[in-house]
């Protein structure tokens, strides 16, 4: 009895370093992001790679998420991001792309022109409710720009009540910080 228990214990106690050693701390330090871009994980935060995505998080991604990636083309449709495209083509494009993932149940809220990594791009605020009814509904902060055959995208999403006023100001910091290859 004794032999299990102390056997559980050990595997719980290994389970635990292994989740917690998932995820890197965020001291303000310069990271690589997708495709030999970079930027700066704010402090307190922390952040893991999945393949050439880079997740950042200070509470949880259920709760408020960074994500920065590089697509050579549309999720869903499979079409291009092309090489000289304008930021306003790849803008309407990523809506397209983000329709038809969400099934059209997305709100743009803005569609501009920004700079995002010293070159020209695109910024969108969208809301959108991916829960159930009662829960809150998130807001997504989206900014891309053309790079070759492809579209760096940084967005960040977070509840709309709370978590994503008081953590715009990190995503704008690290958004300040990103460097194209």
């Amino acid at each position: 009895m004794i032999r299990a228990l102390v056997l559980c214990l050990f595997v719980l106690a290994a389970s635990c370093r292994v989740a917690s050693s998932y995820w890197a701390a965020g001291a303000g330090e310069r990271v690589a992001g997708p495709m030999q871009s970079s930027l700066v994980v704010p402090a307190g935060w922390k952040h893991r790679r999945s393949g050439e995505e880079l997740l950042v998080t200070r509470d949880g991604p259920d709760l408020q998420a960074i994500r920065a990636n590089f697509q050579p083309r549309g999720v869903r449709s499979g079409r291009p991001y092309e090489a000289g495209a304008l930021p306003s083509e790849l803008a309407e494009l990523y809506v397209a792309e983000l329709e038809t993932i969400t099934q059209g149940q997305v709100e743009i809220l803005a569609n501009e022109p920004a700079t995002v990594g010293g070159k020209p791009g695109f910024r969108l605020r969208v809301r959108h409710n991916r829960h159930a009814e009662r829960l809150p509904i998130d807001l997504y902060e989206i900014h891309g720009v053309g790079h070759g055959d492809g579209l760096f995208v940084l967005s960040y999403g977070a509840f709309e009540t709370h978590f994503f006023a008081r953590d715009l100001p990190a995503f704008e910091a690290l958004l300040g910080s990103f460097r194209l290859p």
